[in-house]
């Protein structure tokens, strides 16, 4: 089947492979070695709260407690 489930990338893990104002995306995450590949959606799920300011995320989903460390951390998610 077509049919991917979400790989799930932690804030915790963007902490510590993301610099402040980097763009968050399934390239750069695959790069960083936290998915497997680009072809499956990705959800970031919060826990650890995030302390990289102003990053961009982009054509990825985020947990509803993700989104709110995303925004007060000055990120944002196109």
């Amino acid at each position: 089947s077509f049919y991917h489930k979400n790989q799930v990338v932690k804030i915790s893990d963007i902490n510590s492979r993301f610099k402040e104002g980097e763009k968050v995306m399934l390239s750069s995450l695959l790069k960083a070695g936290l998915i497997d590949t680009i072809k499956a959606p990705v959800k970031i799920l919060g826990g650890g709260g995030l302390q990289v300011k102003n990053l961009e995320f982009i054509g990825v989903q985020a947990s509803k407690s993700a989104q709110e460390q995303i925004k007060k951390a000055g990120g944002v998610i196109k």
